[in-house]
């Protein structure tokens, strides 16, 4: 999978790979509050950091070369800096952390590959010949760029934050800085040298192929023998026998500078680095180590938005569990019976089964119709016209009251079930309205139920104008009577579209009755139309009510097609290598 060179590949095509790439990967949001979040958008924004170095590598193979300090805590960094500057250009001392914005230096005629963004471009640039004692915390988004005569051309020297500061902004710069390096310039300390904070960092340099050095410091000379071969003995089993290896032994600082002399093996050999051909040979080697490590770490993205995708399934699927949950609950409240009020459960009763309705229908004589056109036919007198509105009030309220506690049953469960992750708490945090059913969906379940017992209405009008005999007589009373009956029986007593029955809580005369005007086969379709419109509209109801935890959950979630994208562009960057 290895290209030999990277002058050797396809430029151009390699470099479109990387672009298409590095913007496939910058795109990704994260934005799902899952408890590994900021991990993935620190894995996101450094993948997207290491394929802009890559681009800039390839782009500008002759760039000066950036050399990285990094390192732990009091290994001298900024201290060999000064020295190769030949002037005190950074702190200094035993006051930790003794640098928090990172300094670049480079010959004046270099100056022009790091003003701009083509690396680093996180930081923002500040130019400044003078030192950075006044510089503290708030410099660390912060690029010092110093012009210096004293290096030669062709090499960068960065002083970056301790990788083991106590300031975590510091780490994570310290991060950014390694990873845009063309090569690493590792101190480590006699008392540090085997801390696995160090070890850490070795073993990545390594894993990458990164172009590397090692400084070992602050080593008495009369054990420097010793605990030089004991790191490099540490060094060949983390598999880095060839790393280049300088010491530094304990030595008095003067004026933030290493003494005459002391560290001319090091200074002499990055000087040398300055050469165009050996910086390509840097530079290439840690381009083609990043390179190979490409795939893993799409490999690990595709993994987090993967990830992220189930959870966000798993939090719609808590939705759809409610809310299906909701809609069995109210078909099942039809089948087994809302709780109207006795009372006007009996007057019916009474008024159905102990006057002569049924009698008088049954007999169906000329008699029987002008009796129940005056009795229930009469829109403007009697206590029976007042009862059959009080049935439909009650009615109306009964299944306005039980759909409006199913949807704020549905809307608690939802939030219960968000309520065990970080992200379904994220979420109702958000949206603390969540919890409860939304602010017009009274009105609009009043809407709906009147809307629905107008139809029913329609329905019973439209059969009993399909009745012979009795039916065509009581014409007129089939739109008042049997339309309060039918609905007082589906919200009270159960009617199934099996039986065409009604349960004995409503009455056997108010089923009586129902079958007497319309004829059992027309009640039994009449009762399957009534009770699939009723919970269609209930269903539309519950699914704008379940469309603002789908809005909440989609403005967070990934875009599925993020993973075909990712791994496309990660493939095509494979192909172009020749892999």
């Amino acid at each position: 999978m290895t290209a030999p060179d990277a002058a050797a590949e396809p430029a151009a095509a390699l470099v479109a790979a990387l672009v298409a790439l590095q913007r496939r990967v910058a795109a990704i949001p994260f934005d799902l509050a899952t408890v590994e979040q900021a991990d993935r958008r620190q894995l996101r924004d450094r993948v997207a950091g290491d394929l802009a170095g890559h681009i800039a590598r390839i782009r500008d193979i002759d760039a000066p070369l950036l050399v990285v300090l990094g390192g732990v805590t009091g290994a001298g960094k900024s201290t060999f800096l000064n020295t190769m500057v030949g002037r005190d250009v950074v702190a200094t001392g035993p006051v930790r952390p003794t640098t928090y914005a990172p300094t670049l230096v480079c010959h004046p005629t270099d100056a022009d590959w790091f003003t701009s963004d083509r690396v680093m471009a996180e930081l923002s640039r500040v130019e400044t010949d003078s030192d950075v004692r006044d510089v503290g915390p708030t410099g660390a988004a912060v690029l010092r760029l110093l012009r210096s005569g004293t290096l030669p051309p062709g090499l960068a020297l960065v002083d970056a934050p301790d990788v083991d500061s106590v300031a975590s902004a510091n780490r994570e710069l310290a991060d950014q800085l390694l990873d845009a390096a063309d090569l690493w310039l590792w101190f480590t300390t006699g008392g540090k040298y085997a801390d696995e904070d160090s070890m850490r960092y070795l073993r990545r340099a390594r894993t990458r192929r990164t172009s590397l050095a090692v400084v070992l410091t602050l080593v008495h000379r009369i054990d420097l023998p010793e605990v030089r071969a004991d790191f490099i003995g540490k060094l060949a089993d983390e598999g880095l026998p060839d790393a280049r290896l300088f010491t530094i032994h304990v030595t008095a600082i003067r004026a933030g500078r290493l003494p005459v002399g002391v560290g001319d093996e090091l200074r002499s050999w990055l000087r040398r680095l300055a050469d165009p051909e050996a910086r390509r040979a840097h530079r290439n080697q840690t381009l083609q180590g990043g390179l190979d490590a490409v795939p893993d770490d799409i490999g690990q993205l595709i993994d987090a938005v993967g990830d992220e995708l189930h959870q966000a399934r798993r939090l719609m699927a808590d939705v759809d569990h409610a809310y299906n949950r909701a809609e069995e609950d109210f078909a099942a409240s039809l089948a087994d019976g809302m709780p109207l009020r006795g009372e006007v459960v009996d007057r019916w009763d009474r008024f159905v089964g102990g006057s002569r309705v049924l009698k008088l229908t049954e007999a169906a004589t000329g008699q029987a119709r002008a009796w129940i056109r005056g009795l229930l036919a009469n829109a403007g007198i009697g206590d029976e016209r007042r009862l059959e509105q009080q049935v439909r009030v009650e009615v109306a309220g009964t299944v306005t009251a039980t759909a409006s506690q199913l949807s704020d049953l549905a809307a608690t469960t939802v939030v219960d079930a968000w309520s065990a992750t970080p992200a379904g708490r994220s979420l109702t945090a958000r949206e603390p309205g969540l919890g409860h059913r939304s602010s017009g969906f009274d009105e609009r379940i009043t809407g709906a139920v009147r809307d629905w017992q107008q139809h029913v209405a329609t329905l019973v009008a439209s059969v009993g104008a399909e009745r012979r005999s009795q039916a065509r007589v009581v014409s007129g009373v089939v739109s008042l009577a049997a339309t309060s009956a039918i609905l007082l029986a589906m919200a009270h007593a159960g009617i199934t579209g099996a039986e065409a029955g009604i349960a004995a809580a409503a009455g056997a005369a108010n089923q009586g009755l129902l079958v007497k005007l319309l004829g059992e086969a027309n009640l039994r379709k009449l009762v399957s139309d009534a009770r699939t419109d009723l919970l269609q509209r209930f269903n539309d109801l519950l699914a704008d009510e379940r469309r603002r935890f789908i809005a909440v959950v989609a403005e967070v979630a990934p875009d599925p097609g993020h993973l075909d994208e990712l791994a496309d562009a990660g493939e095509a960057l494979v192909a172009v290598r020749g892999g």
